[in-house]
């Protein structure tokens, strides 16, 4: 990420707050401290307003997760469109909150 406001005081400001909420919000709160993670923030000091923020990333997921989800969305959806879905799901609500 690279970004510049026309005053510098103010990009450097804003550079330590951003660093801070980074550093909270994907170490401390998404735990990512021992991964292969990488976060660059450049402020831009320069006279002219910028902002570029470049996002590359690979994504792995187990296979198998995504189908047993998929069949599990499959089957409430065709009990529910039997009617006895929303019922049971009702009677299921009612019984964790008591």
């Amino acid at each position: 990420m690279k970004y510049g406001f026309g005053d510098p005081a103010l990009t450097g400001i804003s550079a330590g707050m951003i660093w801070g909420l980074a550093h909270f919000v994907l170490y401390r709160f998404f735990g990512l401290y021992n991964s292969c993670f990488s976060l660059d923030i450049q402020p831009d000091f320069n006279e002219n307003p910028t902002t570029e923020l470049y996002l590359e990333s690979i994504i792995n997921a187990r296979i198998g997760h995504i189908i047993i989800a998929g069949l599990l969305l499959l089957t409430s959806r065709l009990k529910h469109k039997k009617g006895e879905g929303a019922k049971a799901r009702w009677t299921d609500i009612l019984l964790k909150t008591s």
